[in-house]
């Protein structure tokens, strides 16, 4: 179970201090959906019929497909989380239940997304699962944020960041397992979708995962967000096709891709920090310690020289997005 399920972890400062998606996003990603189909699904007001959030936690996603769908349901593992998701709309519903396993019917889902979590998940598994739920041409996106950034007028913050977020001087050991398939870009959903790295069953059947998939794309930004991917699978000799085939489905994006621009005084960069669960972890494990987030916030502020806390940051957060469409038989 992951940090989210358990009682120690914050969900109201989670749900406050979090970073937030884009709401044109949500348009752009019907726009999408509506190219795959053959015939058109959205119904006279323009709504496609429904769409499922996995991993919704508090509902940062969920809270936005409203004006698009008929229905929308946010699924999370936690009901911790869920608990603290806001019913903002008549057309929203919330289910407690696995990613992989998701109590939903065959062919009931227009579009599924999920929103900084399918890391959590096992990725052969989650795919199986989306796509038994998803009906024919349906679509799958697969989006969220790294947690390193680029610092525009800052560049020496970003290794900062980095350290705090992801090495094992900082906060990179006490992750929840899967942490480290969002730092490499989603690069084992694309190895799976792209059909470089295996012969997977798709839904009981005997297709490979990768021949219920079509029109799969990655998009990135900034470009450094491909960092940890490019150092772990660039170079290693018996992946390197598959390395390629990946980045060939892969765009660098010009501007923010699902997040919403969110630019943060000191002290905001601070509160989006303390909302991360790992260093929920390493509190509840070394609580004579000092804390962390005090020691890398010190650095950085030192780093850039700064003596007023209030000054206004410009951060481009690493972010991914696949999409891919559901292409099995009409059953």
């Amino acid at each position: 179970m992951s940090t989210y399920s358990k009682d120690h972890f914050d969900a109201n400062n989670y749900e406050a201090n979090r970073l937030t998606y884009l709401p044109e996003f949500v348009k752009e990603l019907v726009e999408f959906h509506k190219k795959g189909q053959s015939t058109p699904q959205a119904d006279s007001s323009g709504k496609i019929d429904v769409g499922v959030d996995v991993a919704c936690g508090t509902g940062k996603f969920t809270t936005l497909m409203p004006p698009y769908f008929n229905q929308v349901i946010g699924t999370d593992l936690s009901q911790h989380m869920l608990d603290s998701a806001p019913k903002t709309a008549d057309n929203i519903k919330y289910i407690a239940c696995p990613a992989e396993a998701l109590a939903l019917e065959d062919n009931s889902a227009d579009i599924v997304t999920v929103a900084t979590g399918a890391h959590w998940f096992d990725p052969a598994k989650f795919l199986n699962e989306a796509c038994r739920v998803l009906r024919p041409n349906g679509t799958l996106a697969i989006f969220g944020y790294i947690g390193t950034a680029d610092f525009p007028k800052y560049p020496q913050l970003s290794p900062i960041l980095r350290e705090f977020a992801i090495e094992s001087t900082g906060l990179g050991d006490y992750w929840d397992d899967g942490r480290d398939m969002l730092v490499e870009g989603y690069y084992d959903y694309m190895a799976i979708l792209s059909g470089s790295c295996g012969e997977e069953k798709c839904c009981g059947s005997s297709e490979k995962q990768s021949d219920c998939w079509s029109d799969v794309e990655r998009r990135v930004f900034p470009k450094s967000a491909l960092d940890s991917e490019n150092e772990k699978h660039g170079q290693s000799q018996p992946r390197v096709s598959q390395f390629e085939l990946v980045n060939s489905k892969t765009v660098v994006a010009d501007s923010q891709v699902v997040l919403e621009k969110k630019n943060m005084s000191w002290n905001g960069l601070r509160k989006f920090l303390s909302t991360w669960s790992a260093l929920a972890t390493y509190s509840k494990k070394n609580p004579n310690e000092p804390n962390m987030l005090d020691k890398y916030m010190k650095k950085m502020i030192d780093a850039a020289g700064a003596t007023d806390l209030d000054e206004v940051l410009e951060i481009h957060w690493c972010e991914i997005l696949i999409l891919a469409r559901c292409k099995k038989h009409q059953a």
